[in-house]
């Protein structure tokens, strides 16, 4: 998990760096290993970094091109990095890193944007700067966040929404829509969000800014509706199995160790058994348990036993109703 921020001034006036340190730093806990900003003319981006990939310093962003005019903060991870990058490398690209990062970069610059995207095995938000157009992309299911604003003669962008109230020019207000939505539903809808004037991009779109203002979020991905074809119970059962396992082995890609979040049900169970297979060494599991409120919905003994079960380096906390109004 890292933390992307940043603004584009529609006006084309130089942009403020002090602007952007507060957006930066209200993103600190996502990001504990680094963090950076590049401001350049009117855009201003910045970004706290959880390193996975190549942990070394060459992994540090706002990452740049080689002309310096081209910038990219990316929130996410890339599972299939390393075939694009073997691709990259065949048409003459050139790497200064293992990260993933860099293969987003220059994927982006050799490729048109929705070609790339396409391509793209993965969970992502990222902000690329181009020197004359911003563009903002989220993955296929919306599983990295991302929310736009604008205020004061400003385009906004962040991780969180938290992000955006600590810029000057934006004053927080809330959207009784969005909370009618959320007491009823437990959810917020996108693209709403519980501050008027804020706004997820949808997932599976791309929303691209210059100063000539915002364009209109643009879909670049549906699920495909075409219907497949009839198999039996045993070949679906195949299929599902084979499709998981290769899920968990792209994930193990990073430099650190790998874990899972655990509740003792059968998903969470079934990826922590998967994962004992395919990850040597160390494997961890973390659960959650409830207080006298949540007796009921405690799953602390289920979790236990599978974690048992696999070996894993096992953690647990429980929280109480104070601890989740804190």
């Amino acid at each position: 998990m890292c933390g992307i921020a940043g603004f584009l001034r529609l006006d084309g006036a130089g942009a403020d760096a002090r602007e952007l340190v507060p957006m930066v730093r209200a993103l600190a806990h996502r990001g504990p290993d680094d963090d950076g900003v590049f401001v350049s003319g009117p855009v201003a981006l910045g970004h706290r970094r959880l390193s996975i990939v190549d942990l070394s310093a060459a992994g540090h962003q706002p990452m740049l091109d080689e002309s310096g005019e081209s910038a990219l903060v990316y929130n996410g991870e890339i599972y299939n990095h390393d075939e694009l990058r073997r691709e990259l490398e065949s048409g003459g690209r050139r790497f200064r890193s293992r990260t993933d990062t860099e293969v987003l970069l220059q994927g982006l610059a050799e490729w048109d944007e929705e070609r790339l995207l396409h391509r793209l095995n993965g969970m992502f938000a990222f902000a690329w700067w181009d020197g004359t157009r911003l563009l903002l992309a989220r993955d296929r299911l919306g599983i990295k966040p991302l929310y736009t604003a604008e205020a004061e003669g400003l385009f906004l962008f962040a991780s969180e929404l938290k992000a955006i109230v600590a810029h000057p020019a934006f004053t927080p207000s809330l959207d009784p829509v969005a909370l009618h939505h959320y007491l009823a539903f437990y959810v917020v809808p996108q693209p709403h969000s519980l501050l008027s004037g804020a706004a997820a991009l949808p997932p599976a779109h791309t929303r691209a800014v210059d100063l000539g203002g915002a364009r209109a979020p643009k879909r670049w991905w549906s699920p495909p509706a075409e219907i497949e074809p009839e198999r039996s119970f045993r070949q679906w059962r195949d299929r599902v199995r084979s499709s998981l396992e290769e899920s968990v082995r792209r994930r193990k890609m990073g430099d650190v160790d790998v874990g899972a979040f655990l509740s003792g049900g059968t998903d969470s169970s079934a990826v922590v058994a998967l994962m004992r297979r395919a990850v040597e060494g160390d494997l961890h599991t973390f659960s959650i348990g409830f207080g006298e409120e949540g007796a009921e919905l405690d799953e602390l003994p289920h979790a236990r036993a599978v974690a048992e079960r696999w070996g894993t380096r096992h953690r647990e906390r429980r929280l109480s109703g104070e601890d989740v109004a804190a």
